[in-house]
């Protein structure tokens, strides 16, 4: 009892609802665990490439009620995925750590990616996949969003072993998965010269 099966992305059918987070929220915690999978993965997003910025990875994913109507826009920049697609990577990075470096460090993944697969790269980055109209009920899919994801791009800056939302984040992903195959599931860039490399 209580345990949840995930055997891969959950699409609806055509013209069925989709599962909302938000719909979750007003239940009041009474949601059961496969109730809570099934619409993680209905609204599963992502962002292209293309949209990325250097203005996304500046500021940071959570602002108070008052100023969170700033944040708000920032949701359309991603997108929901196409059945049976695969994010290609989790962007796990510290808002604290410098921008334009973690910037720099993801067009060298995105350019690497399109030379061997003739595409770009899509990410699920927080600050525009997480819905922040409900943003409590959408921080408690993490699980989900990071197993999601064809591999965890680490962005590891000074701060990143200091805050605990990375420590979840890499939680996340060996508690779900075999030490082996987490470890090759994770992309580690320093973008410190003090910082040490994970590994």
């Amino acid at each position: 009892k209580g345990k949840v099966r995930w055997t891969g992305p959950i699409h609806p059918k055509p013209g069925a609802p989709t599962p909302s987070l938000r719909w979750l929220s007003k239940a009041g915690g009474s949601a059961s665990p496969n109730e809570l999978l099934k619409a993680a993965l209905c609204n599963l997003r992502c962002i292209e490439w293309a949209k990325m910025s250097l203005s996304l990875m500046q500021g940071g994913p959570i602002c108070t009620p008052s100023q969170r109507g700033d944040l708000v826009g920032l949701y359309d920049y991603s997108r929901q995925i196409e059945p049976g697609e695969k994010i290609d990577f989790f962007v796990s990075h510290s808002w604290h750590d410098d921008a334009f470096a973690k910037f720099e460090r993801m067009r060298t993944v995105a350019e690497s990616f399109f030379r061997n697969r003739g595409r770009y790269p899509t990410f699920w980055l927080d600050k525009v996949c997480v819905d922040q109209n409900c943003l409590e009920d959408s921080l408690k899919a993490l699980p989900v969003n990071v197993m999601a994801c064809d591999k965890v791009l680490i962005l590891c800056g000074s701060s990143y072993p200091t805050r605990l939302w990375c420590a979840w984040e890499l939680f996340t992903l060996f508690a779900f998965a075999r030490e082996e195959q987490a470890v090759e599931r994770t992309v580690t860039y320093t973008i410190d010269p003090d910082c040490d490399a994970l590994g």
